[in-house]
């Protein structure tokens, strides 16, 4: 299982990528779940980790440079009906150079979510034939699993557009994703992206929300490809900073034959 830590600047993007994070997403923590940076600061964020993954050089030995990380950007809390702003926004963070673009799918209205996913669907094609970034919908669950709106995601039409998939909650503080789906439930979901595809590439999916050291046993029962993490790494609120100490705790947990 990969790790994913959210990070609002440079010192935090640093210090994840010595780590060896898989997944460095960048977003505002303070400006809600899915709270975007300006674009001006993802591009120097972006910049600063890939120069930072570049050859090292004035050095008869030089060090090995961090590894590359994926690197994904949130594009702010949008509700589906304001589907001209969402898709402005998503353009805007695909030009940033990143990986990944990370764009919230709440469940109601529920006809406005379907609109908005096959919206997504269209850009993300696009993306894929220019070589640009992979798109993420993350889907909101804080009343448990959104089936409908997991369906249509997972629809035929619309399964190979997304580069991933992700679970999240809005509300940090009304209890961890698994608090608010249930293991079984999460199973299903995991058991879902696979069976849809049908012999296609399938989308990784991901679960994030409020999540903790202590729900990375069930995680692993669950079986996301990736879990997301800010409150776990910060020594207060994730809108506080960045907890070093938590960090290599929560990684060496992840990872107990690379911490040995």
């Amino acid at each position: 299982m990969r790790v994913l830590v959210s990070v609002r600047d440079a010192d935090e993007a640093r210090a994840l990528q010595a780590a060896g994070v898989d997944y460095i997403d960048l977003k505002e923590p303070a400006a809600g779940a899915l709270g975007g940076l300006p674009t001006a600061e993802i591009v120097r964020l972006v910049g600063l980790l890939r120069a930072a993954a570049g050859p090292s050089r004035g050095a008869a030995v030089p060090p090995a440079p961090p590894p590359v990380p994926r690197i994904s950007a949130t594009i702010g809390d949008w509700p589906a009906q304001a589907l001209e702003i969402v898709l402005a926004q998503a353009e805007a963070v695909a030009a940033c150079g990143v990986d990944l673009v990370k764009i919230g799918v709440r469940p109601d209205p529920g006809p406005a979510a379907v609109a908005l996913l096959e919206a997504l669907a269209g850009r993300a094609r696009q993306w894929q034939a220019a070589g640009g970034p992979g798109l993420v919908p993350v889907l909101v669950a804080d009343a448990g699993v959104p089936w409908t709106v997991l369906d249509a995601a997972l629809a035929p039409g619309r399964l190979t557009a997304w580069a991933a998939l992700m679970l999240d909650t809005e509300d940090k503080r009304g209890g961890s994703l698994l608090q608010r789906c249930g293991e079984a439930a999460l199973r299903e979901t995991v058991a879902a992206v696979r069976s849809a595809a049908a012999g296609q590439a399938v989308p990784e999916l991901g679960l994030a929300g409020a999540l903790g050291l202590d729900d990375l046993p069930r995680l692993r029962a669950i079986g996301p490809a990736y879990a997301g993490f800010r409150s776990a790494v910060c020594a207060g609120e994730r809108a506080g900073p960045l907890c070093p100490q938590r960090l290599r705790a929560l990684l060496a947990a992840l990872r107990p034959a690379v911490a040995a």
